[in-house]
């Protein structure tokens, strides 16, 4: 069986999971636990699922599980910029918190201000030093770089290629071809070019009406 089958196969199981009552039942922590691992091979994503997780870890703090819950934090980073990892972070409370390693999540919650902050050199760093980690989450620096890639090119008309390639943290130029294509870039030269910015850039004419009658009034005294 794929691991796209396998997948399907554990989202169906989970859906009676999700409904009413048995959202609160303990019983169903070990499916959670198993369908986010799931997730990280077949590099998918169920944000629900995994909020769902969370909550049961908050009435339990004696049951959770710091791998899953790693896993469940990188998942929502992954997913950028859509505001997840604020939303399973708001979920951890200090017992929970206590049960996973302090190195770890201080270095997970350091990667996301980073991601956050567009501090996109730092990022790459903490990444590498996260390698034991994040090599269990399938697709994980290929997010990363989409989100990257989604910051830059809504932010610049044009960026040096090299530039961007550090950006990436360090990709070949056939990957930022691949990218390129794939997201309707242009290459001119050296220069990567962003459509979508022709009315932010172009010059425009400002013309001013001045109506006479109007003016007049206001400075005719009362």
């Amino acid at each position: 069986m794929s691991i796209d089958s396998i997948f399907e196969a554990k989202r169906q199981e989970i859906e009676p999971c999700l409904q009413g009552i048995e959202l609160y039942n303990p019983e169903n922590t070990r499916i959670f636990e198993d369908y986010i691992d799931v997730q990280c091979d077949a590099d998918k994503y169920d944000f629900r699922a995994n909020l769902s997780l969370l909550k049961l870890y908050q009435f339990d703090p004696t049951q959770t599980n710091d791998s899953a819950t790693i896993k469940i934090l990188l998942k929502a980073l992954a997913n950028l910029p859509h505001p997840d990892f604020i939303t399973c972070k708001a979920l951890l409370d200090r017992e929970i918190l206590d049960r996973i390693n302090t190195e770890d999540l201080n270095g997970i919650f350091k990667l996301h201000m980073q991601l956050e902050t567009c501090q996109f050199d730092q990022a790459w760093a903490t990444i590498d030093s996260l390698s034991h980690l994040i090599s269990e989450i399938v697709g994980f620096e290929r997010c990363i770089r989409n989100f990257v890639a989604h910051v830059v090119s809504s932010t610049f008309a044009n960026i040096p290629r090299d530039t961007l390639c550090h950006l990436m943290g360090g990709i070949s130029y056939k990957e930022l071809n691949e990218m390129a294509t794939k997201n309707k870039w242009k290459l001119s030269g050296d220069l990567v070019l962003f459509p979508g910015h022709e009315e932010s850039v172009k010059s425009k004419n400002i013309v001013e009406v001045l109506n006479f009658e109007k003016v007049a009034s206001a400075l005719t005294p009362n």
